[in-house]
C-alpha cells in the first residue's frame, strides 16, 4: 500500500509547486494506471515515491514505511500503445498508455 499525505514538492529554482497539499491512497492488490498531459507531475510523483526525489514537506509511506526510512522501492512503468477506439469517445485513433506493473506478481 502507498499513502501520501500533504504531498508538497517544486523543482530547485521553480516558482510553482508542482504538488501542494496533494493526498494519495493505493491499496494492496489493486492495478493502477497514471494518466496526464505532459508536465502534470507523473513522473515527479514516482520519483518522489521511489525516493529519487526528496519531498519539500508532506509523508510518503509504503507498507507502512515512511519513505525516507525506506532503503529502495521498485516502481515499474511501461508505456504500451492500445487503439483509442478502445477508450470511450476517442475514436479510432492510436496512441499510448501508461501501465502501473508495479502490483504484479
Amino acid at each position: 500500500m502507498i499513502h501520501i499525505e500533504n504531498l508538497k514538492y517544486k523543482y530547485q529554482g521553480a516558482r510553482q509547486y508542482v504538488f501542494d497539499g496533494f493526498n494519495l491512497s493505493l491499496g494492496d492488490g489493486n492495478i493502477y494506471g497514471l494518466l496526464g498531459k505532459n508536465g502534470t507531475g507523473k513522473s515527479t510523483l514516482l520519483y518522489l515515491i521511489s525516493g529519487l526525489l526528496r519531498r519539500t514537506a508532506g509523508l510518503i509511506t509504503v507498507d507502512g514505511l515512511i519513505y525516507s526510512l525506506i532503503r529502495s522501492v521498485s516502481v515499474t512503468f511501461l508505456s504500451v500503445k492500445i487503439p483509442l477506439r478502445s477508450i470511450p469517445g476517442r475514436g479510432g485513433r492510436t496512441g499510448e498508455a501508461p501501465v502501473d506493473m508495479t502490483n504484479l506478481s
